[in-house]
């Protein structure tokens, strides 16, 4: 099989419908796996392995955009707490990822007289649906 070198690169990021991918400089929904329930060992030695549940996070950072009434800075602070739908696209010939996150309010401000990042991390609730590129 040859080397794939895949880059996130004019992408796509909607949240509630709205794109957000201009002010966006890094994207990534991360898996995490906990388990539930113990291992346990029969008389013959054979084991039955706990469950495992997968929690999964959609991971933005972004330039702040507190000037704009319709940024993601604005979209997280109106919208804290509540379940909203995004989709996420990483490049022209990759797979959109989608679903919904519970949005938090993200941070604002910084250093006076640089340019400010903020990062969101929200929980995808639910799973995320892949749909393969055309």
């Amino acid at each position: 099989m040859p080397i794939t070198d895949s880059r996130v690169r004019e992408g796509v990021l909607t949240l509630d419908g709205d794109s957000y991918a201009t002010q966006a400089t890094n994207v990534r929904i991360t898996p995490s796996h906990e388990e539930q329930g113990a291992r346990i060992e029969v008389l013959d030695g054979s084991e039955i392995l706990p469950a495992l549940k997968r929690r999964n996070t959609l991971a933005i950072e972004a330039i702040q955009d507190f000037d704009n009434a319709s940024g993601l800075i604005a979209f997280s602070w109106s919208t804290d707490t509540t379940e909203q739908t995004f989709s996420w696209t990483p490049g022209p010939d990759s797979p959109t990822y989608s679903g919904s996150v519970q949005v938090l309010a993200i941070e604002v401000g910084g250093t006076v007289g640089e340019r400010l990042t903020t990062t969101a991390e929200w929980e995808i609730v639910g799973d995320v649906t892949v749909t393969p590129a055309v």
